[in-house]
């Protein structure tokens, strides 16, 4: 079996992982505070097949059936989907700030 090599683009340092329903979900934190978004990641065809910007990068994940809780850089939780779709803040920034789910 030869071993494959894939070289791959996204903004940030990996924060998270959690496998979505039909790919593996990335998250990233970029050294600048920039922010980054959420990459989905076809596992089969090591593709990226698809992003949804967030308004921050992200430290951590959680999933819950199909739904993704993100904490980001901006001390606030987000809901997004493993389908896809624009992250939601689910309120404000927490004081103190949240770093894991």
């Amino acid at each position: 079996m030869a071993a494959r090599t894939k070289a791959l683009q996204w903004r940030g340092d990996v924060r998270a992982l959690v496998g979505g329903t039909d790919a593996l979900v990335i998250l990233t934190e970029h050294p600048e505070g920039q922010p980054t978004a959420l990459w989905r990641l076809d596992l089969d065809k090591l593709e990226l097949v698809g992003t949804d910007a967030l308004p921050a990068g992200a430290r951590a994940v959680a999933q819950d059936g199909d739904d993704l809780y993100i904490i980001g850089t901006d001390d606030r939780v987000l809901r997004a989907s493993t389908g896809g779709g624009a992250p939601t803040p689910l309120g404000g920034a927490l004081d103190p700030a949240p770093t894991a789910l």
